[in-house]
């Protein structure tokens, strides 16, 4: 519903009382599954600017949700977030990215979010998880592959000039990087 009256009259959304707003954050957020739309953008920015923190707390509670799911190894639901980029929205995320608990692939989807951004901390954040030699311990292995590959790609220097003596110092590295 407040997506149709947003569609058609997007001045609306700006006359919403805040107590209104904040009932429907939730569903404004769940609603990131119909796709990042710019009427969705819309509503997303609009709900943070109203209540950063309720915005905050559910994107946190996504994640967990995300991590707990086994069937899940990638976070998709940052993407519908695009408007929200500020200081305080980065801050949590590699916050977020910095919980132990966190799968590896999760942490990695974080992680390209956060490079992509440029966010301030997340390469040394990135550079913190490469471990060399490979541990045998999976997942360390994991997170230490994923961070590598997320600064190739993000970092502007493809992280060249940590990840290279690196593959020097273990061909296992430089093999599973590439």
């Amino acid at each position: 519903a407040l997506w149709l009256l947003a569609r058609e009259d997007s001045n609306f959304v700006c006359g919403i009382p805040v107590d209104v707003w904040k009932k429907w954050i939730p569903a404004i957020i769940d609603s990131r599954m119909s796709g990042s739309t710019e009427i969705h953008q819309i509503l997303v920015r609009a709900a943070y600017e109203v209540s950063s923190d309720e915005v905050l707390a559910i994107l946190m509670r996504l994640i967990d949700h995300n991590n707990s799911d086994e069937r899940v190894d990638y976070l998709y639901v940052t993407q519908g977030f695009d408007a929200c980029w500020d200081a305080r929205f980065a801050k949590a995320l590699l916050c977020k990215a910095k919980d132990s608990s966190l799968k590896p692939g999760i942490v990695r989807s974080l992680l390209e979010d956060l490079l992509e951004h440029k966010v301030e901390g997340a390469r040394a954040f990135a550079e913190s998880l490469i471990c060399v030699p490979l541990s045998e311990n999976r997942e360390v292995q994991s997170r230490t592959i994923f961070a590598a590959q997320a600064l190739m790609t993000f970092a502007e220097d493809a992280g060249w000039i940590v990840l290279w003596p690196n593959i020097q110092r273990d061909a296992e590295f430089g093999r599973e990087l590439f």
